[in-house]
């Protein structure tokens, strides 16, 4: 039975993992579709091939990443996801500059 609990376990954080990257794809796919869309607006054709063959390889890696999703269902029945497990890490270097916004009030206002 352990080996079950653990097996499932496994699949839980695959299965975040994978929805995480389905996620990613999905935004890919969108982004290359406008893309198309503009160039093909914009009467750039070798453009608008190379965004439509992207988004047509990306849209096979989305049915296979759910076709994974699916099989891992089926397996494990009423899987649960991971919170935190399929996320990406983010270094600090990719987080953006925030500056610190004094309100002005009364108190810290000059008079000129």
């Amino acid at each position: 039975m352990t080996g079950e609990i653990r097996a499932r376990a496994q699949a839980s954080v695959f299965l975040t993992a994978l929805e995480a990257e389905i996620e990613a794809v999905s935004g890919e796919i969108e982004k290359a579709s406008s893309r198309s869309s503009r160039a093909q607006r914009a009467s750039h054709l070798v453009a608008y091939r190379r965004y439509t063959d992207a988004e047509a390889a990306l849209r096979e890696k989305l049915y296979e990443l759910h076709h994974l999703v699916d099989n891992l269902r089926v397996r494990f029945p009423g899987l649960a996801t991971v919170p935190g497990a399929g996320e990406r890490r983010v270094r600090a270097s990719d987080q953006p500059i925030r500056r610190r916004v004094v309100p002005v009030s009364s108190s810290n206002r000059t008079e000129r």
